[in-house]
């Protein structure tokens, strides 16, 4: 496997009960500019060759028709959910990932799994489906109903681990029934803290993602609908519920999304665009008709001619004008346009001065240049 991609799954072998949904996770990463990722889950079951199950270039997953009922992919994250287990699912699933960037850089695992015969809750399952919504910690009350989605069996008789296992997760045990269930997640939302801008080089930014249900939430975060990966200017804790942005710069701008998953179910948020000041950079003089070479603009005598500046920045820039004269400077106007008529110029060389300020970040820039006036015909 290369080093710029690093694919990795937690186990080689995973057990599943009959009738009963199955995770398959998978973790990769990778440290290059990237164009597209590809996803590609394959059945394997000696001795035929694999199968196609389904694959997924950047969010665009694309099933094959026969099982695209039975199987989940949320891209980017390339876990597998099998929807519901079956003893003919025992074999090898093959994951692959290609990145492409100014190549392509490919890496593959394979997970075992293996399938358990189902117990006494598939008459639970057959009657109510995977759902179960509403419930009392006892041995008398068990609502079903249409919102919590069931993860995992128990044994017959809940062990200590059992009910660490579900505790960990956030899972709730039924002791009635013996079995835990696992909450899909909610849409997720994004608060932006500070809520208002930040200068950039001068501020800091946090998201953080936030859900009202589920249960073993993972998160990951996009920019302009690919993946964030951790840099000097972005940072997350373990579970990335939070993006730290720190120092703000202008390349931080964009549009940011989060995706909540779980064993069950991905929920992605509405997109948000925190506001960044910066600027002015970049500023240039141009006209619409003078002739410009490096500094300096020719103008036919008796043409009016504009001028107009332009710098990059938020907020926009406020521009003025001014004039040189005897080593002396002097106020012409503010705005972004100055025309100049040229019977109007007394000598046949004047100094001007372009002036941008952000009123934001406090940062300024100018630009000197030369108006030359030419008899008609002379400026070639």
């Amino acid at each position: 496997i290369s080093s710029a991609l690093k694919l990795t799954v937690p186990s080689h072998t995973i057990h599943g009960t009959e009738g009963l949904p199955l995770h398959l996770p998978v973790d990769y990463s990778f440290n290059i500019a990237v164009s597209d990722i590809q996803i590609i889950w394959l059945f394997e079951k000696p001795p035929t060759t694999p199968k196609y199950l389904l694959g997924a270039v950047n969010e665009t997953v694309v099933p094959d028709f026969e099982y695209k009922h039975k199987f989940m992919l949320a891209p980017p994250n390339a876990s597998l959910l099998i929807k519901a287990l079956h003893i003919s699912d025992e074999g090898n699933y093959i994951v692959k990932i290609n990145i492409h960037g100014n190549g392509t850089i490919s890496a593959s695992e394979k997970i075992h799994v293996t399938v358990d015969a189902g117990s006494q809750h598939e008459g639970l399952i057959g009657r109510f489906g995977l759902f179960c919504i509403a419930f009392k910690i006892d041995n008398a009350n068990v609502l079903l109903g249409s919102e919590y989605q069931l993860a995992r069996l128990m044994h017959a008789q809940p062990t200590a681990n059992d009910l660490l296992c579900c505790s960990s997760r956030n899972m709730v045990v039924i002791t009635s029934d013996n079995f835990c269930i696992a909450v899909p997640v909610t849409k997720p939302v994004i608060h932006t803290e500070p809520s208002f801008g930040v200068v950039e080089h001068m501020g800091n930014i946090t998201l953080r993602c936030t859900v009202g249900k589920g249960t073993r939430v993972v998160y990951q975060w996009r920019k302009n609908g690919k993946p964030v990966e951790a840099s000097t200017n972005y940072s997350s804790p373990a579970n990335k519920n939070t993006l730290s942005i720190a120092p703000v710069v202008k390349e931080a701008i964009g549009n940011y999304s989060c995706v909540a998953a779980n064993s069950v179910s991905a929920m992605e948020s509405d997109v948000i665009r925190p506001t960044i000041y910066y600027g002015p950079y970049g500023l240039t003089v141009n006209s619409d008709k003078a002739q410009k070479v490096g500094k300096v603009f020719t103008v036919d005598k008796g043409e009016a001619v504009q001028l107009y500046c332009s710098a990059d920045s938020n907020p926009p820039n406020v521009y003025s004008w001014s004039r040189t004269t005897d080593n002396s400077t002097h106020p012409i106007k503010y705005g972004r346009y100055l025309e100049v008529a040229s019977e109007r110029v007394t000598l046949k060389t004047e100094e001007y001065k372009c002036r941008a300020y952000n009123n934001m970040t406090g940062k300024e820039e100018e630009i000197h240049f030369f108006v030359i006036v030419m008899p008609r015909g002379k400026n070639e």
